[in-house]
């Protein structure tokens, strides 16, 4: 399926931009963090796993003993003690006793000895790990942490009477009681424990490690604002449903090859486009083919491309020796003519006929298809539709029309053509006849495949498409954008003419009235005043079509 995508305002294709190229690199930044983090994982396991090593009196880099294994020997000074609430390895309340030991050559070291529960926080109950004289413990060096500021954390403030702490706060510790140690603590590993109580080995090495799945969130972050942008600018093509109800529903190129609908129906718009009415002073600086363009597109949109439709187009109304296509002339006060005859035969069928050629061409080679056009005419759909598909490779035409009831000026168009695609065909009867032949052929399925027949009658949407963008064209010449709403009395004889007016007020065109014209033949007529669908004599006149 052929997507297509209306061209964007630029904010917020900025504002898109901006959140993809955020989202994106955000994502790479959390696979870099990972990468870091895989090695710091590394580095903290290399280091917990090495020989233990006497620290030293001074250090100048912490972060480098940060994990470390170290061993430190001194004399406790239990009177100094310090209380960091914490969990132990089972999860069960308490605090995390630090204790100042004193070295020989005069340092200060704080060891984390371990944990114990909340009752057992004052010395006298844990009278037998307070042991006197020098001893050496063996744990991980650790950097002071604070949570201070990190989000989503509620630290409180530090107890200083009972010498209570809720962060790993070692500067304030230690003046707390007057020290100057080296900034790191010893947490005591599992074994050091004398007597009971402190438990040491409460260190707990769990680093985090969700930068995998935050990278995943802000790909996926970035790729929904992708999708919602061009979702907001996808262009739905529109569907085109049959008056029965009962075809399948197709798009503007497929509607365009296959003329009458399955269902006996003719396919017309699922809805109308609408043109507002603020764009009608826009639209009324427009040339013809410009407005051709602007009217028709929202029809074909998502089928052709809108600069392929705009060539189609000018192509098509090049041919034209009129530069407004259909001109509009002054015959008195309020009274204008629309002059349609200024197409390659003469014929205001050329308005629609000459792009339907082009959209046929176009489509086919595309496609890489054929298509057999089968028509019935009184004169001028025959001229104009040879015309419009004369020479065209991908295209055979052949055209019914009643022998002896057309023009000579038009028999003469379509039979002396001499291109080989073209076929003309006289029918002993009406245009009646000639017509039920056509949608005889189209009715037949099979023989409608095996052929790929199209049409070119009225039967096709896109004739009627084309005819809509002359109402428009004239209604601005009047001063529609000015509020002015003209009456159009149409001329018609199968009511494919005047539908286009219709379609045209549907899509907001401001018209008073469409007056209907019709000749002796008149079976539209009376339908539409007295239910009357019967079929009589066909009359001779001076308007055949």
């Amino acid at each position: 399926m052929k997507l297509s995508f209306q061209k964007p305002e630029l904010l917020p294709l900025i504002i898109t931009i901006f959140a993809v190229l955020l989202c994106t690199g955000l994502g790479f930044w959390q696979l870099h963090r990972m990468d870091w983090k895989q090695d710091l994982k590394d580095r903290i396991a290399a280091r917990t796993m090495a020989e233990a090593v006497s620290l030293p009196t001074s250090i100048n880099a912490p972060d480098d003993w940060d994990y470390r294994v170290v061993s430190v020997t001194g004399i406790f000074d239990h009177s100094k003690e310090t209380y960091l609430t914490a969990q132990s390895t089972n999860g069960n309340g308490g605090y995390q006793i630090i204790t100042p030991l004193n070295r020989a050559d005069g340092s200060v070291v704080m060891v984390n000895r371990g944990w114990v529960p909340y009752v057992m926080r004052k010395p006298e109950t844990r009278l037998e790990g307070q042991i006197a004289g020098e001893v050496t413990i063996t744990g991980l060096a650790r950097l002071p942490w604070l949570k201070t500021g990190v989000a989503g954390m509620l630290v409180f403030d530090a107890d200083l009477t009972e010498k209570i702490f809720f962060e790993g706060d070692l500067v304030n510790m230690a003046l707390l009681h007057g020290l100057q140690p080296i900034l790191l603590f010893v947490d005591a590993a599992p074994n050091q424990t004398i007597g009971d109580w402190p438990k040491g080995g409460q260190t707990v090495i769990k680093m985090v490690d969700n930068h995998l799945t935050y990278a995943f969130t802000w790909f996926i972050f970035g790729a929904i604002a992708l999708v919602i942008f061009l979702l907001s600018h996808r262009i739905t093509p529109m569907k085109y449903i049959s008056t029965r109800g009962r075809a399948e529903a197709l798009n503007f190129e497929e509607v365009v090859l296959a003329g009458l609908a399955r269902d006996g129906g003719l396919y017309v718009p699922q809805s109308w486009p609408q043109i507002a009415s603020g764009d009608l002073p826009r639209l009324a600086k427009m040339s013809y083919s410009d407005l051709a363009v602007e009217i028709m597109y929202p029809y074909v949109e998502g089928s052709i491309t809108r600069t392929e439709f705009a060539e189609l187009v000018h192509q098509s109304y090049a041919t034209f020796d009129d530069e407004d296509v259909t001109p509009l002339r002054k015959l008195g006060e309020d009274e204008y003519l629309l002059e349609l005859f200024h197409g390659p035969t003469h014929a205001f069928k050329d308005v629609a006929l000459q792009l339907l050629g082009r959209l046929f061409e176009s489509i086919l080679v595309k496609n890489k298809d054929e298509i057999t056009i089968v028509g019935a005419t009184s004169g001028d759909t025959g001229s104009a539709a040879i015309a419009a598909c004369q020479g065209r490779d991908a295209i055979q035409i052949y055209m019914l029309h009643p022998d002896g009831r057309v023009s000579d000026v038009q028999r003469r168009q379509m039979t002396t053509v001499s291109s080989n695609n073209v076929f003309n065909i006289a029918v002993d009867g009406t245009f009646d006849d000639c017509q039920a032949l056509v949608k005889a052929l189209f009715n037949d399925h099979e023989f409608r495949d095996k052929h790929n027949l199209g049409a070119v009658n009225s039967i096709n949407w896109a004739r009627v498409m084309a005819q809509i963008v002359y109402y428009f064209f004239a209604a601005l010449k009047l001063g529609a954008a000015d509020g002015v709403r003209a009456v159009f009395a149409v001329p018609t004889g199968n009511f494919g003419d005047v539908y286009a007016g219709y379609a045209a007020m549907q899509m907001g065109l401001p018209i008073e009235k469409l007056v209907v014209a019709t000749n002796d033949n008149d079976i539209l007529y009376r339908a539409l005043s007295d239910g009357d669908y019967s079929r009589r004599d066909v009359h001779a006149t001076i308007s055949p079509a």
